[in-house]
């Protein structure tokens, strides 16, 4: 009489999944870019449904991007990985969620730019949004919807809570910034800044207007303030990496 081992379902789960090869995509091709351009162009970013295009992008923000990183969460690599830019496009073969999709890029980095990284814990400089001590001078927004209209890169109006405007200051000040200003609702932000421009024109100010750091149009125009503090985080270290041979 023969006998059958048994293999318990959990089990079974877990070597069909071992077995499974990781995200890919269908279509994959990066080539130099040799424009001579420092702008980039396309969707920087993932594309719904998986795909990526971008034009003239550098390594490190690909690997920004792959792993869902500020640039400060991002340590080491070669200079080349911010000077040299490609041209990517990739699909997977059906779509996929934006996670598989992360991934999918990921193993592509790994693939053709044979990145290999580590996780780190570090602790940065960073800011708490609060009320500045005079007062908030924020007015409650009427206006429909939520979002601001960036008018220049030292610019921006339009109704908007806090979280959106600590997330905003996050990526203006490459650290990490947190909304500690106790207030919930959604505001009418209209705030201009020059920071260190040497003349007002270049800043898009008229030759009568004082040069602004981002800190003081915060406080003067609405009333907020960036009180400094340190936050671990956690950090991927690039180990290795190297340009890729083209298709």
């Amino acid at each position: 009489m023969k006998r059958f081992a048994f293999v318990p379902l959990f089990l079974l789960g877990c070597l069909a999944s071992a077995q499974l090869p990781p995200p890919a995509y269908d279509a994959a091709s990066v080539k130099e870019n040799h424009s001579g351009s420092n702008g980039m162009g396309g969707t920087i970013g993932i594309k719904r449904g998986g795909s990526v295009s971008m034009r003239n992008v550098n390594a490190r923000l690909l690997i920004e991007i792959a792993y869902d990183l500020q640039d400060y969460q991002l340590s080491r690599g070669p200079a080349w990985t911010t000077s040299t830019g490609y041209d990517i496009d990739a699909k997977p073969e059906t779509a996929v969620d934006e996670e598989v999709a992360k991934l999918m890029l990921q193993n592509m980095l790994a693939a053709r730019f044979q990145l290999r990284v580590h996780h780190e814990n570090s602790t940065v400089n960073a800011f708490h949004l609060v009320v500045d001590k005079g007062g908030s001078k924020l007015q409650p927004s009427e206006a429909p919807g939520i979002g601001f209209r960036i008018q220049s890169m030292k610019e921006l109006q339009g109704p908007a809570d806090m979280t959106m405007l600590a997330r905003y200051l996050k990526a203006i000040l490459h650290v990490p910034v947190d909304d500690q200003t106790g207030l919930t609702g959604k505001y009418d932000i209209r705030m201009k800044w020059s920071d260190e421009m040497s003349t007002a024109d270049h800043a898009g100010l008229s030759a009568a207007e004082p040069s602004v750091s981002i800190f003081t149009a915060l406080k003067q125009q609405l009333g907020l303030s960036l009180e400094t503090t340190k936050v671990p985080i956690d950090v991927i270290v690039i180990d290795r990496v190297e340009k890729p041979t083209e298709n």
